[in-house]
């Protein structure tokens, strides 16, 4: 059963990103995705996505006992992993669809 390791008490209190942070994350990761946020869904999910994979494995590893705890690193990777989907590629265009390979 995972516990609180008493040398990290009160280390889920202090964590926690300014609302204008986030924001400006939105708009980097929009402008890394060639996108606008405003229009794109994409670059705002990307980045709740990630802070709450983050979140889930730093949770995670401050729960855990010592002796069953596995690095922070590898625990923010798989949860990082786990949200990965092709989905936040660069988009084609909307009206522009994959053609379909003709019949035989």
């Amino acid at each position: 059963m995972a516990r609180r390791d008493p040398g990290r008490p009160n280390l889920l209190e202090k964590v926690s990103m300014a609302p204008e942070d986030k924001s400006r994350l939105v708009k980097l990761t929009a402008a890394r995705m060639r996108t606008d946020s405003d229009r794109d869904i994409r670059p705002a999910l990307l980045v709740h996505l990630a802070f709450a994979a983050a979140d889930f494995a730093f949770q995670r590893w401050v729960r855990t006992s010592t002796e069953d705890r596995q690095p922070l690193q590898l625990l923010v990777s798989e949860a990082l992993q786990a949200v990965m989907h092709p989905r936040w590629q660069p988009q084609r265009s909307r009206t522009t669809r994959p053609q379909k390979r003709a019949r035989r």
